[in-house]
């Protein structure tokens, strides 16, 4: 029974060394109320409804069948959860298995073996058990065992029924790896055949030879290959140096009075040669070495627009880098030349 007040009951416990019982009043005197006693349903409180005229029930014990006293008798354990609720202890057995049969198990359970004290006998811990609630009551005036309270409750048993006990334990845990062993297996299993799936989608990185089939996506040349195409990586094959170079191929024609060849064949009859000149002229001036040799883009406009207006001639562009022929062979020889860090101090008047 519940131990709260409420709006109709005020309960009371009373417990002493000699007695204990449970008590009640009533909070409210306007609401009829009763206690009823059942040999069958135990104990319920019931509060009268004046909108039905029936009697309710506010609550009532026991609250499910593992609460009836003596429900399987000693020894024994009651599981609610559980389609046969009553089930001996470890090391015993029903006492009346007919009765068990028909799920009278008020008789209880008895020991299978004796207890004589021999070797192999021990303890076993009963888990996951409550005990009874009136056990202090009854247990501490005799025993006196306060100071020897523990949460976990075991059984003494023989050795025999000791080791049956170890050998279910050893049983589950057998079946739990027979399970357990080929499901890790398959997933391992699946895993690999996944990981290969996957590899065998992406096509490995090969090096393009001459020849090969050519790689649209990103073709990956050898080390070799671009060597010999740079010629060693040649500073006259680098990409606005040397030959490679607009600014130098442009500068060179210039110079010896070959801009004409600049021209795309297929546009040389579109357009006279004068204008085409003066466009290569702005443009070599547009790439000089100082920026006050360079013509800002108004001028660049005024220039291009008149054929009158007098253009100077272009100077040496300063993007044009000119070797000789040994410093050009030195690049391609591979030596390595130190920097000379000797300084020179000079005098000068203040």
């Amino acid at each position: 029974m519940s131990v709260s007040p409420t709006a109709v009951f005020i309960p009371k416990i009373i417990s002493n060394p000699q007695e204990l019982y449970y008590e009640f009043s009533i909070s409210n005197e306007s609401i009829p109320t009763i206690a009823q006693l059942s040999y069958s349903s135990g104990l319920q409180r019931l509060v009268w409804d004046s909108s039905y005229h029936e009697w309710h029930v506010m609550s009532s014990v026991p609250r499910d069948e593992c609460d009836k006293y003596g429900q399987c008798g000693p020894n024994a354990i009651c599981t609610v959860s559980d389609s046969q609720i009553c089930s001996c202890l470890t090391g015993y057995m029903p006492k009346i298995s007919r009765d068990w049969g028909m799920l009278i198990w008020s008789g209880g359970c008895i020991r299978k073996n004796p207890l004589n004290c021999l070797p192999g006998e021990g303890f076993i811990e009963l888990e996951s058990v409550k005990m009874p609630d009136l056990l202090k009551f009854w247990v501490n005036p005799n025993m006196k065992l306060t100071q020897y309270v523990s949460p976990k409750l075991y059984i003494r048993v023989a050795a025999s029924d000791l080791v049956s006990k170890k050998k279910k334990k050893m049983a589950v845990v057998v079946v739990v790896l027979m399970i357990s062993a080929p499901i890790a297996v398959v997933l391992v299993i699946a895993s690999c055949v996944i990981c290969k799936k996957i590899s065998a989608r992406v096509p490995p990185i090969q090096d393009t030879q001459v020849g090969d089939h050519e790689n649209l996506d990103l073709p990956i040349f050898h080390i070799v290959i671009i060597a010999e195409a740079t010629n060693n990586f040649s500073h006259t094959n680098k990409i606005g140096e040397g030959g490679f170079g607009p600014v130098y191929k442009a500068w060179k024609l210039w110079t010896e009075g070959r801009a004409h060849e600049l021209i795309d064949p297929l546009m040389e009859d579109s357009l006279p040669m004068s204008e085409i000149s003066r466009c290569i002229q702005v443009g070599l001036l547009c790439v000089q070495q100082l920026p006050k040799d360079r013509p800002t883009m108004s001028c660049v406009v005024r220039m291009l627009d008149s054929e009158s207006a007098m253009l100077p001639q272009p100077m040496q562009p300063g993007f044009y880098t000119e070797r000789s022929h040994v410093e050009a062979e030195s690049s391609v020889s591979g030596k390595t030349w130190s920097m000379n860090e000797v300084t020179n101090s000079q005098l000068e008047g203040r």
